[in-house]
C-alpha cells in the first residue's frame, strides 16, 4: 500500500491536471430493444410501488375490521413471505423471462391488489395479500431479469 504522502500527491496532481487525463464515457442512446424491455418491466414495478400504500393505512384498516394494528401488520408479513414462492413457481417456467409469465404475474398481482379494497374482513384481506405476494414475486424477478439482460455494459 502506498504511503499517505504519495497517495496525497497523486490526488493533488490529478486535481491540478498534471496527471493522466481520463475522459468520461460517451453516453449512447438506448436501442429499441432496451426501451421495450424497460417499458415491459415498468407496469409491474409500478404495481409493486402501490404495495406501500397498505402500510400507510394500517390504522384505517384496523378500525374498519375492529382489530389491532399489529394484526393488520401481519398482512405485510404474509405478502413478503409469499414473494419467494411466487418467484419460484411463476418465474421458473421454460420460457425464462418471456412475456407470457411476466404478463400473467402482473395481472395476477394487480387483480389481487384491486380486490383487497373490497375485502369484507381481515381473513379475506390476508388471503388476497397472500395471492398478491405470489404474483408480485413472479413479476418482480422476471422484470428485473429482463432489465438486466438488456442493460448496457
Amino acid at each position: 500500500m502506498a504511503p499517505p504522502e504519495r497517495f496525497h500527491g497523486a490526488i493533488t496532481r490529478q486535481l491540478r491536471g498534471s496527471g493522466p487525463r481520463q475522459t468520461a464515457p460517451v453516453a449512447r442512446p438506448h436501442t429499441a430493444d432496451q426501451r421495450n424491455a424497460l417499458t415491459a418491466a415498468l407496469p409491474g414495478w409500478a404495481v409493486d410501488a402501490f404495495d406501500f400504500i397498505v402500510v400507510l393505512v394500517y390504522a384505517d384498516i384496523a378500525t374498519d375490521f375492529g382489530t389491532s394494528k399489529e394484526k393488520v401488520a401481519f398482512v405485510t408479513t404474509v405478502t413478503l413471505l409469499m414473494r419467494p414462492v411466487g418467484a419460484l413457481v411463476l418465474a421458473s417456467g421454460p420460457t425464462g423471462s418471456g412475456g407470457a409469465p411476466r404478463s400473467s404475474s402482473t395481472c395476477r398481482s394487480t387483480r389481487s391488489s384491486v380486490l383487497c379494497a373490497f375485502a369484507p374482513n381481515l381473513s379475506v384481506l390476508i388471503v388476497l395479500r397472500l395471492l398478491y405476494g405470489i404474483g408480485m414475486g413472479g413479476e418482480w424477478g422476471l422484470g428485473a431479469a429482463l432489465a438486466m439482460e438488456k442493460i448496457r455494459q
